[in-house]
């Protein structure tokens, strides 16, 4: 019997150690890396290193960039999220109706998921082109003088950014809300219907409170990659005009592969996974009391 258990014990062994080694090397290693050198003032090349103490983290937040930038991040998540989320689950209560060639639609809606976020940016660079894109629509019917600059305009170089995100992810939240849907039982709207509950009535009291589980899975996941986004911003305006679009992420880059003080970036990302950490915490200690509430 025991010679059975050694067996097993050593079966699940070999079974999870490429996994542990997986999350060591590309998870654990670089976090406590990252720690580490953000205590020094590592410069990537150099061979000796000095520790600092916390230096970097003091002058970051005496860095005027870097506080625009967390300005900037939360401004994004926050109105990212709430409009990823509000969409996807009115598309999918949309998507769930019975319309003519609805599957083509929810085709239609989610095929840009799957498409690179550098690809999306680039064909959003051309939309906003003052002379190719959208503006030319503007033109047309003689509003040309109130077209707006989009990426070009500190005021709306942000919002045009959070448009392109939502039309290439939108489709996702869209499918994780339509399988929440899939969960709820029909009997229910129609008993909710034989009491004369109208169609409003059934989205606030029964859609809603039953779809708290996907939608505590929507909102954590938004919120996670709007604070580390990146390849959106990077490709379509460099973190400009000025500093208006900079997020965490992008000047974490900017001064650790652009100007070499690679100690100061990891600082940046040690304090970005600070906050995403601490925020999802706070999400689903929140999120997860109203699911047992309902």
């Amino acid at each position: 019997m025991l010679n059975v258990k050694k067996k097993y014990l050593i079966i699940s062994i070999v079974f999870f150690l490429p996994a542990l080694l997986i999350y060591v090397t590309f998870f654990l290693y670089p976090v406590v890396s990252g720690i580490f050198y953000s205590f020094t003032n590592w410069q990537g090349m150099s061979k000796t290193i000095k520790f600092v103490g916390l230096k970097n983290y003091v002058e970051l937040f005496g860095d005027r960039r870097f506080i625009a930038s967390i300005i900037n991040t939360f401004e994004f998540a926050l109105i990212y999220t709430v409009l990823q989320n509000g969409f996807g689950i009115i598309l999918a209560l949309l998507m769930d109706m019975k319309v003519l060639f609805k599957n083509v639609y929810r085709s239609i809606i989610y095929m840009p998921s799957v498409i690179s976020t550098l690809v999306v940016g680039f064909v959003w660079t051309y939309i906003y082109n003052p002379t190719l894109g959208v503006n030319t629509i503007f033109e047309a019917i003689g509003l040309g003088a109130i077209a707006p600059q989009w990426t070009g305009d500190i005021h709306t170089a942000l919002l045009s950014l959070i448009i392109a995100s939502l039309s290439a992810s939108v489709g996702t939240s869209m499918v994780l809300y339509l399988a929440g849907l899939q969960d709820i039982p029909q009997e229910l709207y129609e008993t909710a219907g034989i009491d004369g509950v109208n169609w409003y009535q059934k989205i606030i009291h029964i859609t809603l409170p039953l779809l708290a589980p996907a939608i505590t899975i929507g909102v954590v996941l938004t919120t996670i990659w709007s604070l580390k986004v990146f390849e959106i911003v990077f490709v379509m305006t460099q973190g400009g005009p000025g500093y208006a679009t900079e997020t965490m992420a992008t000047v974490m880059y900017d001064y650790a592969f652009r100007t070499s003080r690679f100690a100061y970036g990891t600082a940046i990302g040690v304090i970005l996974f600070l906050i995403v950490l601490v925020l999802t915490m706070v999400q689903l200690k929140v999120l997860q009391k109203r699911e047992v509430q309902y």
